[in-house]
């Protein structure tokens, strides 16, 4: 016999959640939310709290990869805390405004599936599993493509995740332990990361991110939520297995990464409320219809998400600027509509 305590937490979860969420029925109590919101969400998430390290970039290498022309570079995002990151740019490329961010998930050995290297054979074995070289097909179609390495994946695993055979694992539990005592989360600092790279794309004159796209899948749909939620240079986003409501895929799926979980949160919001905040620019989201982080409520779940996202863009008289795409399979990257995302 077992005594839990999740029933306690549903019943809570029902009782205090979404008190800030989405409620406007006009553009202009839209407009005074978002902006209440973002302020609101960028203290919970202890943004307030971080500042930016001020190295130089560095140039690491230069090379030719798989058809494109390859730059690895260092960003100081966080003081002492450097990010690793590819640039891919098509030999052939004709259109210098397709600039991809392509954050990555969990258990692909970070950015190395992202881009495609097949060097190690686990890495390779994960990048069929979930179609995970969407930065590599994104390169392939002409586009720029801006792999970032996310801290605690890859070359930025801490300490205890190392070892050469721990290469898909990741470092959220480590980095969230220390981050959460000092008022700070692992989702906040990964969107610090990110809009310092942004910051730093925009700084490069052989950049053009005017019609800047962040796609990611599963912790990079993750990453690319809240970092289009906060920066709107960021002009479309497409985000791939990762919406779904609080309730199903995260409290009763209770397991999942520490990345996920942010204090108050759930107290105050929905992920479709987050959503929200990106409109009225384009987005894509993508499911899987058999995706088993939706939660026992499966697509619908997805679904109750997309109509508060929507409930927003509808205000701007713009809702066909949000696409949902469910396709037949599990939880993975679909590529078969993926020159729509371009």
């Amino acid at each position: 016999m077992f005594y839990t305590s999740l029933q306690y937490m549903k019943n809570r979860y029902d009782k205090v959640t979404r008190q800030n969420g989405l409620k406007a029925t006009s553009l202009e109590e839209y407009e005074v939310w978002k902006d209440k919101t973002r302020k609101h969400l960028w203290e919970m998430l202890g943004l307030d709290k971080m500042e930016k390290g001020t190295s130089a970039p560095q140039i690491l290498f230069e090379d030719e990869y798989e058809g494109c022309f390859r730059q690895k570079i260092l960003i100081e995002t966080l003081p002492e805390v450097f990010m690793p990151l590819y640039i891919l740019t098509p030999k052939n490329v004709t259109d210098k405004t397709k600039v991809f961010i392509t954050p990555s998930g969990h258990l692909g050995g970070g950015v190395a599936s992202i881009i495609g290297d097949r060097s190690n054979p686990l890495v390779d074995a994960k990048i069929d599993n979930f179609n995970y070289d969407y930065g590599l097909q994104l390169a392939k179609r002409g586009c720029i493509v801006v792999a970032p390495e996310t801290i605690g994946f890859g070359e930025r695993r801490e300490l205890a995740n190392q070892k050469e055979e721990d290469i898909l694992s990741c470092s959220c539990y480590h980095i969230s332990h220390m981050a959460t005592p000092l008022g700070m989360t692992l989702a906040g600092i990964q969107t610090f990361d990110l809009i310092c790279l942004v910051d730093y794309l925009e700084s490069r004159e052989d950049i053009d991110i005017s019609n800047l796209t962040c796609l990611g899948f599963s912790g990079g749909g993750m990453q690319t939520l809240w970092l289009s939620a906060f920066d709107e240079r960021i002009k479309k986003a497409v985000i791939s297995g990762y919406m779904y409501g609080y309730k199903d895929a995260l409290l009763e799926r209770n397991g999942n990464c520490n990345c996920n979980y942010i204090p108050n949160l759930w107290e105050n919001y929905d992920m479709g409320d987050i959503g929200a905040l990106i409109a009225p620019r384009r987005l894509f989201v993508q499911t899987g219809d058999k995706d088993h982080l939706n939660g026992k409520g499966g697509v619908e779940n997805v679904k109750t998400q997309i109509e508060i996202i929507k409930k927003a863009y509808a205000l701007y008289g713009a809702v066909d600027m949000v696409d949902h795409d469910v396709f037949e399979g599990p939880h993975r990257w679909y590529s078969d509509k993926i020159d729509k995302y371009i």
